[in-house]
């Protein structure tokens, strides 16, 4: 969400003011955690934004033939990422899981149990935009 933009400032360094001007605004939405009664908070309007759990299971799919396990790159790894060139990393989804844990992607490409303490630097993000047709024809 927006905080977690304003600390990375990633829009800025990832894109230019040309690029950030064709991302597209989504609305997201959190759901709370039935299972662990956690609540998932409130609902955003952001240019770059995590996958749920439900996203991640509807685009990873066996048919998608999208990589679910994610490699770190030098500037992740060099920030505290755990990964190297044999074993993938861990990823936040935006969803909460136990208490004070975010359901991740594990290293076996599956969603977490109860996900991972929000304090570990240890673990990715795989951001997401969005962008219209017509950017990607050019």
């Amino acid at each position: 969400g927006e905080k977690y933009n304003e600390y990375l400032n990633f829009i800025n360094r990832a894109f230019s003011d040309e690029e950030i001007a064709k991302l597209q605004t989504v609305s997201v939405s959190c759901k709370d955690n039935d299972t662990y009664k956690t609540e998932g908070g409130n609902d955003t309007e952001d240019l770059v934004y995590l996958l749920s759990a439900d996203e991640f299971a509807k685009y990873f799919t066996k048919e998608s033939g999208f990589n679910s396990m994610a490699y770190g790159t030098n500037y992740a790894k060099a920030r505290g990422l755990a990964s190297d060139n044999k074993d993938a990393g861990i990823w936040w989804l935006r969803d909460p899981g136990a208490k004070t844990f975010m359901l991740a992607v594990d290293r076996a490409g599956k969603i977490s149990e109860g996900g991972y303490t929000v304090n570990d630097i240890t673990e990715g993000v795989r951001p997401v935009i969005k962008v219209s047709d017509s950017v990607l024809s050019k």
